[in-house]
């Protein structure tokens, strides 16, 4: 024992050897010290780009002292690794010297201390004889990334009673023609003005569908250039960086719904507490002052925050709106509802370019959003493009305090979601302390202008002449216009609070909302002949929102019946009423009594939405469509203008139940036979009868067809979209006859057929919500690409068939 007790002790005491000996070698060898910090403090001069030659334009010098050293900075507009130049500083320490140089030029002082640095090699002395010697003392850093040159200057060179001046200057490598100087500038001098920048992005994030939601995430190929994309670069060049941006459009219950299916919302919530990332308030430009009244507006706005606030976010006095400029009335109305900015395009008012003045209407500042440039965000040489460095330098020169800078734009459309570039970009800034990073709360507070603008914001939209096609491509029989059907959604919506049924009949009404330039202009330009090809996407999306406005009264017609059953405890009215609910003159049939509420439109026969009543949940949609979501989400080849509602033909359709893509536009009879309602095709060969038994729908197909399926779109509650850990509320149950789909602590629905098996998919299917990125070669299930919180159930018929959907009330 005492042997290996005796042994340990040697082991341990050459252990100890070997570290002191490593120690003192490192010591001894000094290792490359790392280059000094510089804080704006030390910023002594700017230097605007005068040369062709970026690579030797100089920009920016920063000086500092510290233990009798001297420390030098000189940025350069882009210094490469495959720059060739020298470098000069000329420095008047003491009275004397020459003004003289071993360039074409000379100082505008007489210097004591010439330093020069070459391509390559140790940096060379010259004293006022212009007599070379080698500055061992003088180290060097260069950093072609940050295109940043710095000096450390030892005591012995300079005596420093007090400050000094100095100069910069380049050249060509061994030659005397100089290139650039900056110069001459003291070194006490008071930091110059710095460019403020705002970093701002709209079309950050979109999560309709997991698919959608990991795409723009962190998409494989998604990039400009094919390259992996999408926000958590972003925000992970953020974090690594400490330069914060702002996102204009993440502030939606739709995007943190999907961050929060992700897993993603604690590292925006996180960024967003340490002041990384700042997140205004965001209105839709459809949703303007001059088209819409107040009421439904500050009710738009109340229930987001409400929303948001579930997810842990707070309001903001700075309200983003970034399709269009607002109106006047939007503009009066913001001010009206306390918020102190609104971010848009008033590119033209202000006329706008990367630097803008800063001005105001009234209390109300007004910020330009950022051009799109999908080029000038390229990153170059590791860095911000040349055009880019150049702006900022031009608005920093030309100092003013109520001027920024704003950079970003349409996130998708540039290379700020790139994981190399992003972290470059956001570095460079971070790197160069002439650049001022802020957010638009720091505007207000600090750089509020004094002077008041004369905008008024954009013209009001006219109202409208366009009549909605019906799915036969004519204008609806009824002949009411867009604005007339809107004006009585309006009055409906007015009726009811904020129930979940109310809040999805609230988001159909905005799912049907044009842009402000309005499409009673674009009628005539959609000729029989018209293709998708001749028009663009928002002119094309603005026709499928208007052909789509009626659906709201399908919401509106449900909510008077939950009314009446909240009221009176039964439903008075008849199990089958036959009325145009969507204004399009042309009949529904509502098929309804104390616990259903179903709609069977003549266009396909299909059921287009179903709803439940009970005393403990209220009224909740059971079946629905995609339109009720949003419209648009499908791919544009399948948009068709002029198919009416059903203007986004896809495979599957999922809008309305018991249809088909083949049979969506087709005009069913419907016979009201008193305790059912039969739909019938024109030819006979496909037949739907539908029966209303206490809390069930009865549904019995027959046909005549080879290869027929059926879709049943299951949209349960989707308001429960809007609250957090949304995804754990759904429950489902699927066997070969039988499906069940509910809510935890809420209803459902079970679907059951006699003798016919059944698909079934849902967005928890996709295995997006545990994956960091997307993966390209993953062959994802039907459900991840289905929109957030659909379930789609899926029957081939080969035999005719019954079909029962019964309804689960929460029992809590």
């Amino acid at each position: 024992m005492r042997t290996a007790n005796k042994t340990n002790e040697l082991n341990t005491s050459s252990r100890i050897i070997w570290v002191i000996l490593i120690l003192l070698l490192t010591s001894a060898c000094g290792g490359l010290p790392e280059a000094p910090r510089f804080e704006y403090q030390h910023l002594r001069a700017l230097d605007p780009t005068e040369t062709l030659l970026p690579e030797m334009d100089l920009i920016a010098l920063y000086y500092n002292t510290a233990g009798g050293e001297a420390h030098l900075r000189i940025d350069l507009l882009d210094f490469q690794e495959s720059s060739e130049f020298d470098l000069y500083i000329a420095f008047d320490i003491r009275p004397g010297g020459s003004r003289q140089l071993p360039l074409m030029d000379s100082t505008g002082f007489d210097w004591d201390l010439l330093i020069r640095v070459p391509t390559s090699g140790s940096p060379d002395l010259f004293n006022v004889p212009l007599e070379p010697s080698q500055a061992e003392n003088v180290e060097v850093h260069k950093d072609p990334a940050l295109d940043i040159i710095s000096l450390t200057i030892p005591p012995s060179l300079l005596d420093l009673p007090g400050p000094v001046r100095l100069q910069v200057f380049t050249s060509f490598p061994g030659g005397d023609q100089v290139v650039d100087t900056l110069g001459p500038v003291l070194s006490d001098i008071h930091p110059p003005q710095r460019v403020n920048l705002l970093l701002a992005f709209w079309n950050t994030f979109s999560s309709h569908t997991p698919a959608q939601a990991l795409r723009t995430w962190s998409g494989a190929h998604a990039g400009p250039s094919g390259e992996r994309f999408g926000l958590r670069h972003l925000l992970d060049a953020v974090d690594e960086t400490g330069v914060p941006i702002t996102l204009l459009d993440m502030k939606n219950p739709q995007n943190l719904a999907g961050l929060d299916y992700l897993g993603k919302l604690d590292q925006v919530q996180a960024l967003d507490h340490r002041g990384l990332l700042y997140l205004p308030d965001f209105l839709p430009a459809a949703i303007l002052g001059s088209t819409q009244p107040e009421w439904l507006i500050e009710r738009m706005i109340t229930t987001d925050l409400d929303s948001i606030h579930t997810f842990g976010f707070s309001s903001s006095p700075i309200m983003a709106m970034i399709t269009e400029e607002p109106d006047k009335e939007s503009l009066e109305l913001l001010k009206e509802l306390g918020y102190t900015a609104v971010l848009s395009p008033f590119y033209e008012s202000l006329g706008a370019g990367p630097g803008y003045p800063l001005t105001r209407s009234g209390t109300l500042l007004l910020l330009p959003l950022p051009l799109t440039n999908t080029d000038r965000s390229r990153a170059a040489d590791r860095g911000l493009s040349i055009e880019w460095r150049r702006a900022l330098l031009t608005a920093a020169l030309e100092g003013g305090d109520s001027k920024v800078v704003s950079l970003g734009g349409d996130l998708s459309k540039t290379f700020w979601g790139d994981p190399q570039q992003s972290e470059d970009m956001l570095r460079w800034i971070a790197e160069h302390p002439w650049i001022q990073p802020v957010t638009p709360e720091e505007i207000i507070r600090d750089h509020f202008p004094l002077s008041e603008s004369t905008i008024l914001g954009s013209e009001q939209r006219q109202p409208t002449p366009y009549i909605p096609v019906g799915v036969n491509g004519k204008p609806i029989s009824s002949g009411y216009t867009y604005d007339q059907i809107r004006a009585f959604i309006q009055d409906g919506l007015l009726n009811f609070g904020n129930s979940p049924l109310a809040e999805s009949a609230f988001r159909m009404y905005i799912n049907t909302q044009i842009s402000n330039e309005g499409i009673g202009e674009k009628v005539d330009a959609l000729g029989p002949a018209s293709t998708l090809s001749e028009m663009n996407d928002r002119f094309t999306l603005d026709f499928l929102r208007a052909n789509s406005v009626g659906r709201t009264g399908i919401f509106l017609s449900a909510l008077r019946w939950a009314q009446t059953l909240m009221i009176n405890q039964t439903s008075s009215e008849q199990k089958i009423k036959i009325e145009d609910i969507d204004w399009d003159g042309e009949p529904e049939v509502v098929l309804q009594n104390d616990w259903l509420y179903a709609v069977v439109t003549p266009e396909g026969g299909r059921l287009a939405a179903l709803f439940s009543y009970d005393p403990q949940s209220g009224a909740v949609q059971l079946i629905g469509g995609r339109p009720h979501m949003d419209i648009g989400l499908s791919d544009i080849r399948y948009w068709d203008p002029k198919g009416g509602a059903i203007g986004e033909k896809t495979e599957p359709l999922l809008d309305g139940a018991f249809t088909s893509l083949s049979n969506a536009a087709v005009q069913f009879e419907l016979i009201n036979e008193g305790d059912s309602l039969l739909a019938i095709h024109p030819d006979g060969r496909y037949t739907l009868r539908y029966r209303l038994q206490d809390d069930q729908l009865m549904i019995d197909v027959s046909h005549n067809e080879n290869d027929t399926s059926l879709e049943i779109p299951l949209l349960l509650n989707p308001s429960r979209l809007r609250q957090p850990t949304w995804r754990l509320a759904y429950r489902q149950f699927v066997g070969k006859h039988r499906i069940s789909w509910s809510l935890h602590e809420g209803p459902g629905i079970s679907v059951t057929t006699d003798n016919v098996p059944m698909s079934f998919s849902s967005f928890l299917d996709s295995p997006a919500y545990m994956m960091g990125e997307e993966n390209p070669n993953l062959e994802a299930a039907q459900g991840h690409f289905l929109p957030f919180p659909m379930a789609l159930i899926t029957i081939d018929l080969k035999e005719d068939v019954h079909i029962t959907l019964k309804f689960q009330p929460w029992d809590g």
